[in-house]
């Protein structure tokens, strides 16, 4: 009989023509029972004994009477991750999209004296600004005309600032950062000792894992996963890939959820303004030199 001919009325005929008259068999008794720690054929997609290299770990969660004998299993990373022995993971492959604001609520200010004595915060638009001369456009106000100008040297990739007399520029916040400058007060004429990156502040990202052995990154201990550097534009879906991962020793023997956390240098959460990030690690058993 073909499958397709398989219907409501003929479906109880089909059963037994299969599997026979189940009330004349012998009980059996299931190989597994639950909270056995099994492995499951990633191809086959059935429980068997033994170990192939395509085989997941699992645990039986549930089971009921059938023929065969069916089961329900909860593979780890949805209930919970068992591991036994001594592991270790490392980074694969990370991908992102390039969304974070490298001007932002956090570095945005900037202050200046007209020559009355008054200081003045002025708040920059934050947004993904691409080049200096970007920054500088928007750091300027008609207040500023014939007192304080703002002038980008293409050639030696510095900012000079200029101020007239009794005026000043106070650079603070991050944003000096982006001028070449460090952080004071411009009173004449003077040129960044740095050259200029709108991008200084994403260089590299640090990546945190709640799962990974802590290690000494400056003065202190962290669990630091993996140092990442991605470029690109904004709005690009940037990443990296890693044949040969740097693996960390994992301190954890379960875990329900693995926690990553993207820092910059300053310490700050990388701020992604929008999209998902994909993350792949590979775990594997410590190795014994």
């Amino acid at each position: 009989m073909e499958p397709s001919s398989v219907n409501i009325n003929n479906q109880a005929k089909v059963w037994q023509n299969l599997y026979g008259d189940l009330s004349k068999q012998k009980s059996e008794k299931p190989s597994f029972k639950v909270g056995d720690k099994v492995r499951i054929s990633e191809w086959k997609g059935r429980f068997e004994k033994g170990y192939e290299n395509n085989w997941s770990r699992a645990e039986v969660l549930n089971l009921w009477y059938a023929y065969p004998w069916g089961y329900a299993k909860d593979q780890l990373g949805v209930r919970e991750f068992k591991i036994e022995g001594r592991w270790e993971v490392g980074l694969a492959e990370i991908i992102c999209p390039q969304t974070w604001y490298n001007v932002n609520v956090k570095n945005n200010i900037f202050g200046f004296d007209l020559g009355d004595g008054k200081l003045i915060a002025r708040k920059i638009p934050p947004g993904s600004y691409e080049t200096v001369p970007d920054i500088l456009k928007a750091m300027v106000l008609l207040s500023h005309e014939g007192k304080i100008t703002f002038k980008f040297n293409a050639n030696n990739k510095r900012v000079e600032i200029k101020t007239e007399k009794n005026t000043k520029v106070v650079l603070q916040g991050g944003l000096w950062d982006f001028l070449g400058f460090q952080p004071h007060v411009v009173e004449g004429v003077e040129e960044s000792s740095f050259v200029t990156d709108p991008q200084s502040a994403f260089p590299v990202f640090y990546m945190y894992s709640d799962i990974v052995q802590p290690v000494v990154v400056g003065h202190v201990e962290a669990p630091l996963l993996r140092v990442v550097r991605i470029s690109g534009k904004d709005g690009d879906v940037v990443g990296a890939h890693y044949n040969r991962p740097h693996y960390t020793p994992v301190i954890r023997q379960s875990f329900r959820t693995i926690e990553i956390k993207l820092r910059l240098n300053s310490g700050s959460l990388v701020p992604i303004e929008r999209g998902k990030v994909i993350i792949v690690l590979h775990f594997r058993m410590r190795q014994i030199l």
